[in-house]
């Protein structure tokens, strides 16, 4: 998602997740205006507290879901910087 978002013209800054998370706890504790906050100690547990799965990278395979699903095989890419674009024109 982050190239996504640099094609749309935005700055951002690529962290370690220990130290988005550290930011993340000295950032606003309202989750109304900061949403991510409600998933704090998730966060916490699986970028500081877990250290053996610091190194693991989610995988998510849909070929056989693909495979087997019409509308999964057709479906549009998501994370492009079009939906980018429309999310933050918003």
């Amino acid at each position: 998602m982050l190239p996504a978002i640099k094609e749309t013209g935005m700055s951002s800054t690529t962290l370690p997740p220990a130290e988005w998370v550290k930011r993340l706890e000295q950032s606003n504790p309202y989750p109304t205006q900061n949403p991510a906050i409600e998933l704090l100690s998730f966060f916490q547990y699986r970028h500081r507290g877990n250290r053996a799965q610091d190194s693991r990278k989610p995988s998510f395979d849909t070929t056989v879901a693909q495979r087997d699903s019409p509308s999964l095989r057709n479906i549009p890419d998501l994370v492009g910087s079009e939906l980018i674009n429309k999310i933050i024109a918003a």
